[in-house]
This record gives C-alpha cells, structure tokens and sequence, in this order.
C-alpha cells in the first residue's frame, strides 16, 4: 500500500511539473481541431525549408524540470505534442536556450495557409 501510495504521489508530480514546464502562445486566436497523433510533426530550421505555404499560428515553449528529463521526457517531443494540441502541422526554428535557460526550448507552429 506505501508503495502505491508513493506511485501514485509521484505520477501527480509528474503531472504537475508537466503542465508547469510548458507554455503555447497562439498568435490569431482561432481555435483549430487538434492535430492526429498519427501525423508527423516535422521540423525547419529555416522558412526556406517548408515545402508548402504556411502560416505561423502560435509559438511554443517547454522547459522539462530535471525530474521530468531524468524520467524521459523529451523537449522536443513536448513542443510537438503542443503543436498537435493548436493544429500545428509542423514546427519552424527550434531552438534551445543558453547559460541558466539551456533546458527551455521553443519554436514556431506552422499550419498550411
């Protein structure tokens, strides 16, 4: 029973820290049908690279607490999973912070225009 009852603690935590490492800001206040999990989120590193005309609809944000990295929990896969959740077809400039904030990574949501 202690031992499901620390499970259980934990898994909340986990939860939490989820939900308070990440932050999405759309950008046109639409609200779009949430992206299928089958559908590949696929990464730009420059507006030159998306092969189809686009629209940046909003920006996302994760920065994984050390628990939540320590658990497996990718950034990257986090920004694309917030994409999904606001219609992001794909994701442009990823970029990771330097010095304190080397753990927050963003980037820019794309839709098809």
């Amino acid at each position: 029973m202690k031992i499901l009852c620390t499970l259980i603690f934990l898994l909340f935590l986990v939860g939490c820290a989820h939900r308070l490492g990440t932050e999405v800001i759309t950008y046109d206040g639409i609200n779009r049908s949430p992206t299928p999990i089958d559908v590949n989120i696929p990464i730009y590193d420059s507006r030159e690279d998306v092969p189809f005309n686009y629209k940046v609809i909003g920006q996302v944000f994760a920065a994984p607490m050390r628990m939540e990295r320590d658990l497996g929990f990718n950034p990257v896969e986090m920004l694309k999973e917030q994409a999904r959740e606001i219609g992001g077809i794909g994701l442009l400039n990823v970029s990771k912070g330097e010095g304190d904030s080397r753990n927050e990574y963003s980037a820019k949501v794309l839709t098809k225009n």
